[in-house]
């Protein structure tokens, strides 16, 4: 359901932005971000999130700060990911959807 990933994000840090809506995977993001703290996430930790550098872009165009660290893997696949840390503090309320929404 649809209805189920839109936040209301509030930066309590900070007077210079307002509360932003985020809605989608790119809330879902926003959610593990915030739980995850400062271990962040990637997609090895959090594999059922496959597009992680498009929720990050995302987000930072919805003005999240995060950053991003370039990390190095083993294993049958060796390589580098990227891992996500939210660096500031934000809080989320969940919207209820309304009656109106097609997707509720």
């Amino acid at each position: 359901m649809l209805s189920e990933w839109i936040y209301e994000v509030r930066f309590p840090d900070t007077s210079r932005r307002s509360e932003i809506t985020v809605i989608g995977r790119a809330a879902w993001a926003s959610k593990q971000l915030v739980q995850r703290g400062r271990r962040g996430c990637s997609p090895v930790s959090e594999p059922t999130g496959p597009r992680w550098s498009s929720y990050i872009y995302t987000l930072r165009r919805a003005d999240f700060s995060n950053e991003t660290i370039h990390e190095s893997h083993r294993g049958d696949f060796p390589g580098r990911h990227a891992r996500y840390v939210l660096t500031e503090s934000v809080t989320l309320q969940r919207v209820e959807a309304s009656a109106n929404d097609p997707q509720a």
